[in-house]
């Protein structure tokens, strides 16, 4: 299964970007990831806290898979044993894309594999609009900044 969302942001790119990898700031915009500990570079690892306000957190460790900042790109997986791969990965990617000086787009995607993703089909709409939501968050977050 897969989510792709996408929000033009009014912001030149280098700001979302800096505002972007700021791992300790996604609480402030991101309704789901409610704390990230990990470094923007490739290959290092973490643990990410995800799940809704009112719930206790699931701790899923990752791994930054890519970091391109000349192309305004990260993804991190899942960071599990791969015996365990087989029951539930995601790879999130984030992309920024220049529009104008003053404008950028924000790619938001996630692709979901293994069993786990069977069971996240039925609920498809409502996890989009989540990435929806944390999309427009971090765009009045991004834009505040200006």
């Amino acid at each position: 299964m897969k989510v792709e969302t996408r929000i033009v942001i009014n912001t030149p790119i280098e700001q979302a970007w800096r505002a972007l990898i700021d791992f300790d700031a996604y609480s402030d915009w991101n309704p789901v990831m409610r704390k990230m500990t990990i470094t923007p570079h490739l290959g290092s690892t973490g643990l990410l806290h995800v799940g809704p306000p009112n719930a206790l957190p699931l701790i899923v460790p990752i791994k930054v898979q890519t970091y391109n900042p000349s192309e305004y790109e990260i993804m991190w997986s899942g960071n599990t044993p791969k015996l365990l791969n087989f029951v539930a990965q995601g790879k999130h990617r984030l992309k920024l894309t220049a529009i104008n000086d003053e404008c950028c787009e924000l790619e938001n995607s996630e692709a979901f594999s293994g069993i786990v993703s069977y069971a996240l089909r039925p609920l498809h709409g409502q996890i989009c609009k989540l990435y929806d939501l944390s999309n427009r968050e971090f765009k009045k977050k991004v834009e505040l900044l200006r």
